[in-house]
């Protein structure tokens, strides 16, 4: 890139207008994290009811850089209103959720910033009969790789916040903070999976963060993907000090942008309820299978948060932002090749979807082996009674007339349990595994979106 005064700004400048060409002010789906869904929005309408305005929605963002900082009023004070003075934390915030433009080169540049803000997602769960109805997506380039259904809707107020912007060959990340009472709950890690969407979208390949040096977050970006940016690093990706937002006690830290996922759209259903979701098909979460297709090994099991394993263990919505894999097991496919849950199937408490071979033959020798175990106890206790049953079988002693019903009755009682006790057990009859996308309460198939 040329080097020429004026020339590396227009060139930057012109990098910028990428991210200009996605919508703002709508909400796109994560494909896999059904609890929450991401915007970007712009500030820059003016540099003072901008900041304002940020500062009223994402606040945690600024206190999270702010708090402890000597702000701009202070040090003014401090110093003197007309003394020479470096930017303030608080400055540098606001002009960049503000996107301000620097005039000449010798001044850090705003401009290009939008503000990514993550919101948890709001669902009816009860909806209207036939009222449910897919969404067509604000951008193709963005989002599920299917229309959101139901509709996408915001519930409370931001998660999560991160101000990108694009440059040549890269999306630069100087500032993301998770609100503090939501923190350690997965909601940093979907603002990087949104991020890195972006970035697909706009085509650049490496991502460029601006970290603080404490230990703990430099832990977290790493396991993250993130690693250390040195100048070797720097120089490869032609990059120069006052191109990036770069503060003092940070440290810049790069990752490459991954390849998009793949998806299986799952497609769950009861009653009137209806909602789209998404099962890897490759990464972390997947059970592998050929592309497009799942697998047919097993049941779906396991929801997040959950302590049973089971629908009934899962935890209330929008705790969490959680992932989606599935076996594809006990699964059809309907029209529009997507999984379906298992509500076209027939059944009457639960649906009633039978195991494959292996299965059934390993529950059946587990049925075979508490068989054998009982068996073995029976026997045990009839050749070594128990004291109790001992004693219980000696003659009563002696006792007064007006006594005797009394004894006798509580004798007779006492033999019944402990005959009830020593008869063979009976086996119950087993029930089939259900489909836990299937539900009888509308309720959980809300709940249902927490599987993991």
């Amino acid at each position: 890139m040329s080097t020429a005064k004026g020339d590396r700004l227009q060139h930057l400048h012109k990098s910028r207008q990428l991210l200009y060409q996605l919508p703002c002010e709508k909400l796109f789906e994560l494909p896999g994290r059904p609890n929450v869904l991401y915007t970007i929005k712009s500030y820059a309408y003016d540099p003072v009811k901008g900041a304002a305005d940020a500062r009223q929605e994402v606040g945690f963002l600024f206190k999270a850089f702010e708090t402890g900082q000597i702000g701009p009023r202070r040090l003014a004070r401090m110093i003197g209103e007309n003394t020479p003075r470096n930017a303030t934390i608080h400055e540098y915030l606001d002009w960049t959720v503000t996107a301000l433009e620097a005039k000449d080169e010798t001044e850090y540049d705003f401009s290009g910033f939008r503000l990514l803000l993550l919101y948890p997602r709001e669902r009816n769960m009860w909806p209207a009969p036939n009222g449910s109805r897919p969404e067509a997506r604000a951008d193709t380039r963005l989002g599920a790789p299917l229309d959101p259904w139901p509709g996408l809707q915001a519930k409370g107020r931001p998660l999560s916040a991160a101000t990108i912007r694009s440059g040549p060959g890269y999306l630069e990340v100087p500032f993301v903070a998770t609100h503090e009472n939501k923190r350690g709950r997965g909601f940093g890690r979907c603002v990087v999976e949104a991020i890195e969407d972006v970035a697909r979208a706009v085509g650049v390949p490496q991502l460029l963060l601006c970290s603080t040096v404490e230990e703990h977050v430099q832990s977290t970006w790493k396991h993250l993907g993130f690693v250390e940016t040195t100048d070797a690093d720097l120089d490869r990706l032609d990059v120069q000090d006052p191109d990036l937002i770069h503060m003092q006690n940070t440290l810049q830290m790069h990752k490459a942008v991954p390849a998009a996922r793949r998806w299986r759209a799952v497609k769950i259903k009861h009653e009137a309820f209806v909602a789209r979701t998404y099962a890897p098909l490759d990464g972390p979460g997947a059970r592998g299978g050929p592309p497009g297709r799942a697998q047919a090994s097993g049941p779906l099991l396991g929801m997040t948060n959950s302590n049973h394993g089971g629908a009934n263990g899962a935890a209330s919505s929008y705790q969490t932002a959680s992932s989606l894999g599935v076996s594809g097991g006990g699964f059809g496919a309907d029209a529009d090749g997507e999984l379906d849950g298992g509500s076209s199937y027939p059944h009457k408490v639960g649906p009633g979807r039978k195991l494959g071979g292996e299965q059934q033959q390993q529950q059946h020798q587990q049925q075979q082996h508490q068989q054998q175990q009982q068996q073995q106890q029976q026997q045990q206790q009839q050749q070594h009674p128990p004291a109790v049953y001992q004693q219980q079988q000696r003659p009563p002693p002696q006792q007064h007339p007006h006594q005797q019903p009394q004894q006798q009755q509580q004798h007779q009682q006492q033999q019944s349990v402990q005959q009830h006790m020593m008869r063979p057990l009976q086996q119950q009859p087993s029930e089939a595994l259900s489909d836990v996308l299937v539900f009888v309460k509308p309720g959980m198939a809300v709940e249902a979106m927490e599987v993991g």
